[in-house]
Order: C-alpha cells, then sequence, then structure tokens
C-alpha cells in the first residue's frame, strides 16, 4: 500500500470533517483513510525513499508501534509554550487527531549555538502526509493548512501540488555514507576532569546532590551526513528504546535511540520513567548478570536512580491522583547498557495541556541534576557547548494522548558535522575516569550506527 504515489492514496482518503465547525474556514483540512495490512511496510523505510526537507518518525518502545510525517502543513514555534498550546487547542477543536511533532530546547530559555537556531526554542510541525501504524492497523492522514476561508475543493487543489513537490522528492539513488575526516572532543578530557571535580566539590559543600553533565563529539566529513542510513540500524537495534527522527532542512536532523519516557498521555491516563544507574551489557549471560548485581548492590548507582524517582513522585503528586509506582528499580537492559528503571503513573487532574505538564518534568534529575535550579545554573556554567535539543523533550502530541521521549542518546547532523552527545549523572561517589567511560559508551549508539569502531574517526 504505502509503494502507491501519493495522489493514488489521496483518491483513497475522505474529507474529515471539523468537529466544531460545520463548515470550513481558515484552519486545517484534512484527509484520512485507514486499512489493515497483512504484511504493515517499515514507515521508516517508506519514509527514506524521500528527500524532502521535513520529516519526521517516532517508534514506542519495543517497537509498539511507529509514526511518520512528511512536509509541512503548519509549523508552531517561537519561545511561549502558552501560545503554542493555545494555537494546538484551536486546531483540535475540529481535528483532535491531528498530529504535532517535534520537541523543545534543553534551555529554551537560553540563547541557542548556530547549529541549533534552526529549531528554536520549540518547535512543532503538523505534517502534509501523516502515517501511523500500530500492529497491522495503519492510518493515513494529508493535512492542508489555510490562513484563509477555502473550500474544500480549493484545499484539495492546492494539496495535490503539495503532494507532486513530494513525489518529485523520491529518491531512485542508492544513499552514500560518510566517514568521518576529524573528530573533536568538546570539552577535552582534562576539561571535563575540572568539570567533575568542581562538581565533587559542590556536592560535598551541600550546594547540590546530583549535576548531569554531558560532553559531545564533532565527526566531520567531506561531505553532509545522511542521517537515513544510520537511523536505519538505529532502528534495527531490538530493546525497550524510542527511535526519533526530526529533520527540518536539508541536512539539518536531530535523531537517535533513548530508553526514556519523559511523559506519556492517554486521556487523562500519565505515566513518566525514572531511569538512572548504568553498567554495561555483559560479553555473556554470566557477566551480564554480574553487572546487573553490581549496579543494584551500587549505593551510588542506587542513590543517582532515587533522587530521579523522588523528583518525578514529587511532580506528579502535584499534578496527577490514583498514583501507582512500577516496576520500582528493575532492571532495564538495553543493546550496550542497562539501567535501574522505575515507572510512575496516575491520573492526570483537570487544567493541564500537554505542554504545561511536560515543563512539570523537564528537566528530571536524570539529565538536570537536583535540586533542579542550581544544578541547571552550573550546566549552563561550566559546559563549554550550548545542548541545544539535546537532553530535551521529543515526541508527537494529538488532542487525545501524547507521548514525548528524553533526546538522549542522540546526535545532530548539520551539513558535514555530526554532533554526538551523552551524558553522566555526577553524585557524591563519581569517579571523572569512571563518568568519561560511561559516555563513551552511551555515544556507541550513534557511532556503532554510523559504523564506526570507538577507535575509528580520523582520514
Amino acid at each position: 500500500m504505502l509503494s502507491y504515489d501519493l495522489m493514488t492514496l489521496l483518491k483513497k482518503s475522505a474529507v474529515e470533517p471539523g468537529a466544531a465547525l460545520g463548515e470550513n474556514g481558515p484552519g486545517l483540512t484534512r484527509w484520512t483513510h485507514s486499512w489493515q495490512a497483512q504484511q504493515p511496510e517499515s514507515l521508516l523505510q517508506w519514509l527514506a525513499g524521500f528527500n524532502a526537507a521535513e520529516q519526521f518518525y517516532f517508534s514506542g518502545k519495543s517497537g509498539g508501534y511507529e509514526t511518520a510525517g512528511l512536509g509541512q502543513a503548519m509549523v508552531i514555534s517561537g519561545d511561549s509554550g502558552e501560545r503554542a498550546s493555545a494555537t494546538l487547542s484551536r486546531l483540535w477543536a475540529r481535528h483532535p487527531q491531528a498530529m504535532a511533532f517535534g520537541g523543545t530546547a534543553f534551555a529554551p530559555d537560553q540563547k541557542l549555538s548556530q547549529e541549533w537556531t534552526d529549531f528554536g526554542p520549540l518547535r512543532f510541525t503538523i505534517p502534509v502526509v501523516e502515517l501511523r501504524r500500530n500492529g497491522s492497523t495503519m492510518e493515513l492522514a494529508f493535512n492542508h493548512f489555510s490562513d484563509q476561508n477555502v473550500t474544500e475543493a480549493e484545499a484539495k487543489a492546492a494539496l495535490q501540488d503539495r503532494l507532486r513537490d513530494l513525489e518529485a522528492s523520491r529518491t531512485k539513488s542508492e544513499r552514500k555514507e560518510e566517514t568521518p575526516c576529524s573528530r573533536e572532543q568538546i570539552p577535552s578530557r582534562k576539561r571535563w576532569n575540572a568539570m567533575i571535580l568542581n562538581a565533587l566539590d559542590k556536592i560535598k559543600s551541600g550546594v547540590i546532590n546530583k549535576v548531569v553533565l554531558s560532553r559531545k563529539m564533532i565527526l566531520t566529513a567531506r561531505k553532509s551526513w545522511d542521517a537515513a542510513p544510520i537511523l536505519a540500524r538505529l532502528a534495527e537495534v531490538k530493546d525497550d528504546s524510542f527511535v526519533f527522527f526530526y529533520k527540518i532542512a536539508a541536512g539539518k536532523a536531530f535523531f537517535g535511540r533513548t530508553p526514556e519516557r519523559l511523559l506519556k498521555l492517554e486521556g487523562r491516563s500519565i505515566s513518566v520513567d525514572a531511569i538512572a544507574g548504568t553498567r554495561p551489557r555483559g560479553r555473556d549471560a554470566g557477566e551480564d548478570l554480574e553487572f546487573e548485581k553490581e549496579l543494584l548492590d551500587s549505593s551510588k548507582e542506587m542513590e543517582e536512580h532515587r533522587i530521579v524517582s523522588r523528583y518525578v513522585e514529587e511532580q506528579m503528586d502535584k499534578i496527577a491522583r490514583d498514583l501507582q509506582t512500577g516496576p520500582c528499580e528493575s532492571i532495564l537492559k538495553l543493546g550496550a547498557l542497562q539501567h535501574i528503571f522505575t515507572q510512575h503513573c496516575g491520573e492526570l487532574r483537570n487544567g493541564h495541556n500537554v505542554l504545561d505538564t511536560l515543563a512539570c518534568f523537564h528537566p528530571t534529575p536524570a539529565v538536570g541534576g537536583h535540586p533542579a535550579r542550581e544544578a541547571r545554573a552550573l550546566i549552563l556554567e561550566w559546559e563549554p557547548h550550548r545542548r541545544g535539543w539535546y537532553a530535551g523533550p521529543i515526541g508527537w502530541m494529538t488532542g487525545e494522548g501524547a507521548e514525548f521521549a528524553v533526546g538522549i542518546r542522540s546526535a545532530l547532523a548539520d551539513g558535514n558535522r555530526l554532533h554526538i552527545f551523552a551524558g553522566a549523572g555526577i553524585v557524591e561517589e563519581s569517579d571523572p575516569d569512571s563518568e568519561w567511560l560511561e559516555t563513551e559508551q552511551k555515544m556507541q549508539t550513534i557511532t556503532r550506527a554510523s559504523g564506526l569502531s570507538p577507535q575509528e574517526g580520523e582520514c
């Protein structure tokens, strides 16, 4: 079904009536179609067949569902979550199933560095073509936005023009992968050690009890990086993680494979993950179990996790009722790493929308620290790079639900530069060398998918 051209798929779709208004006016016109697929095609593979400037992809944990978007019908951006929420509320009054994909910067109120400027502090896309798969159920939607009164026929004609442009962007050539010519570590190993020692001094003096410090590696190639083959390898890994991809322009995409759910909403039901504490996976079952036992027996790792879990529980208590915790302090096993994991669930109280609910939790101590304000100030003071969207919320939302992951184990493709990010939680028993090794292991999520060994990187 997905192999058909977009115009053929549009013919199978029916216009979706606006739920709150009886006639078309300024705003979104939407066509939808659903079907059962005996052998569903990968949405990621379908998306990779286009060179369109704007694309997104998101798959649920363990591949439970996936969603993809192509083209730009409407963009909601700026620095105000309140204005964005108001715009989305008006949109969802007529079309509650319309999906907005995007996220925010780690620190939306801070100036972004040049490579992140186009993303802005907050950005969400309503795609021209929206596709979802849940098991064998496929749901397709086409979106056209107009700020003037248009008839259905006029909206459809304009949409057809957009679809012809997207069809023209289909790629038949094989994608070529780049080999980096240089790599740069930011900060240097020496400066990293100094940051950790400064953090330990602040912890010992009682200013903070945890801070998450990050670093990045920049791989520079002769030509622009193509995120598609890297993303395809990330999607092949079978573990309990999200895969996300947000391309906003040619040669500019934020993507990754992250284990951490920041927020899931189904109606008023809410769930939030607490993940912290890290060990590598073993080379065999016996060694893997030894690392697991070492992780659970480590007072340092357990305290790092409990700081996160207590924070999530406190925030849940402010905005939700009927709170439940479980699984509690279990082990989440990923491809290369394992973590301590606790899930918090409840029923969201009335009066909270998606973006202000996100703001209640972001940044959790898993990516910021505790106390949050003091840790955030130290991150902005000490880290020599701007995080941009690294460790910020990334995901999708409709008028009926939402799911956002934390944008870690991630990278930014920016022309011929690939920025790869990782962080480590610093608590009282932390050691600079161990934390450097942990960030190296976390970066392997991307470097391995890029076809690099840990030692490679220079021509």
